[in-house]
């Protein structure tokens, strides 16, 4: 499935994964797992279409193929968060100050 937990460890481990999201009720995994297949992280199969031939499809390829994740997607998002969130409010207050004027 490709809920954001199981997905965030298989992107955080570099693991060739095909993803299987569940399409309702919400359509979350779905748009998740769409937009890393896109970018070539993830396989992606819609649950309608799964069927044992495209596992064994999947399975044959090479999977050792490394995804190099860590180069188009950031980790360290909790870091970042307090420059990230002083950013938000002092743009905010210059927004604030330029309408006050």
């Amino acid at each position: 499935m490709g809920g954001h937990n199981t997905v965030c460890e298989l992107l955080s481990f570099e693991k060739s994964a095909l993803v299987v999201p569940r399409v309702s009720p919400r359509t979350e995994q779905l748009i998740r797992a769409q937009r890393l297949h896109r970018m070539g992280l993830v396989g992606m199969c819609h649950p309608d279409a799964l069927t044992p031939q495209v596992l064994e499809e999947w399975f044959s390829r090479d999977l050792r193929d490394p995804r190099h994740v860590r180069q188009r997607i950031r980790f360290d998002g909790l870091e970042r968060l307090p420059t990230m969130v002083a950013a938000a409010a002092a743009e905010r207050e210059n927004a604030r100050l330029s309408v006050a004027r």
